[in-house]
């Protein structure tokens, strides 16, 4: 209908007050009424919106909490929430059979209720500790539970001013585990120091054994040579001891190594170690076995050369061994205060079984031996600290 029209209808009833009032009040609840129900539409359009959005929401937290149970479930460990005092709040045990009671049975239970006190008292303080601080605690304990004694390793979590988590993993196989390691290192070690026990005694009879025949020698180069026979199977029966008393049976200290060789090297040639005097002065320094024997042999060859050759007059003097580590080598120095190398002796050159021996030996190690400028004569071994990959032989490959 045409507004126009309706308002000319409307006219005569408008033209009188009480009439034009009522219209006016109509008119306003229309108004009213029109905004009202615009604004129910868009509430309820915003409910609609904020409940798909809310529902969404619920499905993400129900999908994470499936994951999360899905991720501890799939966890051997087993998880418990306490508060400070000890109470147990909330627990998820995938193997009820490492626990005392039933997972159900914890809940509002104490661990003082569980565990001995001393137990207890650890629990309890590492958890304040770990809710104070925000730093995670650890601590390794035995439980008896229907399973068996188990090892359990656990670790202690803040959560919240007043609440801690902690997650226990048992750890029996990884302990016994261990443990068999240990007995069998044990073993192994109680073997390796047997058979450097061993060796030492053989070479010592060996040794005997050379003494013995050197005393049917009438020609005194023969029994000299058989001498110093004797003093190199001894200076390897010394390093094997030496092992057998260390608590590393893979390498040796330096020192140690050289004390040993001086202290055989003075009872060999007692006559002349009388009136020497042998200092050492070497720096910390560890090597391993296949360097050791060839280093030990280097050194008792070149010692026993002073000796027998620096105060053969019967004149004292002083016998020195220092050294130590320099860089990535090791530098050995054996020097003595007598009259030096003979006029025209090379030592590179030189044929005598001695320098032979070793300079052999030090190729062995991949090092040097070289003589230094006096006073008396002196030698310098430098070898590296960490040796070579390539195997080395105990026994110097001497020239044909």
């Amino acid at each position: 209908m045409n507004p126009r029209a309706i308002a000319l209808a409307l006219s005569p009833f408008l033209a009188r007050p009480g009439y034009r009032v009522a219209a006016v009040i109509a008119a306003v609840a229309i108004v009213l009424a029109a905004i009202l129900v615009a604004f129910v539409y868009a509430l309820r359009r915003q409910v609609r919106l904020k409940t798909r959005e809310l529902n969404l929401h619920i499905k993400q937290l129900q999908a994470s909490e499936r994951r999360n149970r899905a991720f501890i479930a799939a966890l051997p460990d087993l998880f418990f929430t306490i508060d400070r005092d000890g109470t147990y709040l909330d627990c998820d045990v995938p193997s009820p059979e490492l626990l005392r009671s039933p997972p159900g049975g914890l809940i509002g239970r104490n661990l003082r209720e569980v565990f001995e006190p001393e137990l207890a008292g650890l629990f309890l303080d590492s958890a304040r500790a770990a809710i104070d601080t925000g730093i995670p605690r650890q601590i390794e304990y035995e439980l008896e539970v229907p399973a068996g004694l188990r090892h359990f390793e656990c670790r202690i979590a803040g959560l919240d001013a007043n609440t801690a988590l902690y997650v226990a993993r048992d750890v029996t196989e990884r302990y016994l585990h261990e443990d068999e390691m240990r007995r069998s290192l044990a073993e192994k070690e109680i073997l390796l120091r047997e058979v450097h026990h061993r060796v030492k005694n053989n070479l010592q009879i060996i040794s005997s054994l050379v003494a013995l025949q050197a005393d049917q020698f009438r020609d005194p180069a023969d029994w000299e040579l058989m001498q110093e026979t004797q003093q190199r199977i001894h200076s390897i029966a010394q390093l094997h001891e030496l092992l057998y008393e260390s608590k590393d049976f893979a390498s040796i200290e330096v020192d140690d190594l050289v004390a040993g060789i001086l202290d055989g090297l003075a009872v060999t040639f007692h006559a002349v170690s009388r009136k020497v005097e042998m200092r050492r002065s070497i720096a910390p320094a560890t090597i391993k076995l296949e360097t050791a024997v060839p280093v030990g042999l280097i050194v008792n060859e070149l010692a026993t050369n002073s000796l027998k050759y620096a105060f053969s007059d019967g004149r004292g003097g002083t016998l020195a061994v220092t050294g130590g580590p320099d860089g990535a080598d090791i530098v050995l120095v054996v020097k003595d205060d007598g009259p030096g190398l003979p006029i025209g002796v090379d030592f590179e050159d030189a044929s005598t079984l001695g320098f032979v021996l070793v300079r052999s030996l030090a190729r062995q190690v991949r090092g040097t031996v070289r003589p230094l400028r006096g006073p008396g004569a002196q030698f310098e071994l430098r070898f590296p600290a960490v040796p070579s990959p390539r195997k080395t032989s105990l026994v110097p490959a001497l020239p044909s």
